[in-house]
């Protein structure tokens, strides 16, 4: 429910906005398995205290960050890129690349990627697709565009 405080704003009635946040996590429940059905969850701690929440795919080219979520508590205070970097150095072992989409806001989403090492490799608004290659594993070349041919 903290990391989706805007959701509370809908009504003034708890009862509704209860609902709004269990519906809303079930629906994503829902496409996190139809996209990634070997995904696995992983609940984030710090010193004993769960501040957050994890779900990553390990696929075959890559391993999908498809939800990282931190507690507003604990923003800001190098939970994330501790978490990444974690994930990065399993990743550089197997040579793997991670990717993974942001929201355009709130303010410093995609900063913190950035800040990561990640690069934009796609816009699908109001997402970002992101992404991030191990030492030794090249990125991949940009395909240029099509050139219609005229005869």
């Amino acid at each position: 429910m903290a990391a989706r405080p805007w959701l509370a704003e809908t009504s003034d009635d708890p009862d509704f906005v209860r609902f709004l946040f269990e519906d809303q996590y079930r629906i994503a429940r829902l496409g996190v398995g139809h996209l990634y059905p070997e995904h696995m969850d992983f609940v984030i701690q710090r010193t004993g205290q769960s501040i957050g929440r994890l779900t990553l795919d390990f696929g075959y080219s890559d391993w999908r960050i498809s939800i990282m979520e931190i507690h507003p508590e604990a923003r800001r205070k190098g939970n994330g890129a501790d978490v990444v970097r974690s994930l990065q150095r399993g990743a550089a072992g197997s040579k793997m690349a991670l990717t993974g989409a942001a929201l355009s806001y709130p303010p410093g989403a995609l900063e913190f990627w950035m800040r990561q090492g990640f690069r934009v490799i796609a816009s699908r608004p109001p997402h970002v697709e992101l992404a991030w290659y191990p030492p030794g594993r090249p990125w991949p070349q940009p395909v240029p565009a099509a050139v219609p041919q005229y005869g």
